[in-house]
């Protein structure tokens, strides 16, 4: 009902589509739920703590991920969340870390979380992936704040991205 009160006052001319799309987005945004948004664990790449530097290095930099979960054992029983750029630097600058001592302690959340608790809550603690668990605990998949947002406002497109329907950019100067 909401929505068609939105989408008469986008044809009287009250408010432009794109402002009528984000206000219609904001109301799905509220009631859809984490499960529906996740990234499955079978899809997520992540590091056993026991793994060797050197086996942790090529894996952050074989991926475009800023972040990794870090697990014991196996990949449901998620520890911790690695932050590639400072393993990274502490190797180039001799100074590795011992991967326990790198990684910072996971947000864990369960699948029917609302996206705009899940959303407070990242900001509240400051951190940009959370763990989706079931009810013993057992990692089922992550998100990230890039997944929320882009269910807010759609596609986000990183230097690592390139929309299918823009050719590439030629190289040379722009005239």
């Amino acid at each position: 009902e909401f929505q068609a009160i939105i989408e008469n006052i986008e044809e009287e001319g009250l408010i432009e589509r794109e402002e009528s799309e984000l206000i219609k987005s904001a109301v799905v945004f509220s009631d859809t739920t984490v499960d529906s948004i996740m990234v499955p664990l079978s899809d997520v790449v992540a590091i056993e703590i026991n793994e060797r530097p050197e086996i942790i290095r090529e894996k952050l930099l074989s991926v475009k991920y800023s972040r990794l979960p870090v697990y014991i054992g196996t990949p449901d029983k998620i520890v911790g969340i690695l932050h590639s750029k400072d393993y990274l630097l502490g190797m180039l600058h001799n100074k590795p870390q011992k991967l326990k001592a790198a990684i910072t302690p996971p947000y864990y959340i369960h699948p029917d979380t609302k996206l705009d608790a899940l959303f407070e809550g990242l900001g509240r603690r400051r951190t940009h992936m959370a763990i989706v668990t079931d009810e013993l605990g057992r990692a089922l998949g992550i998100v990230t704040m890039e997944d929320v947002l882009e269910e807010l406002f759609g596609e986000i497109y990183d230097e690592d991205d390139r929309p299918a329907e823009l050719p590439p950019e030629k190289e040379g100067p722009i005239c």
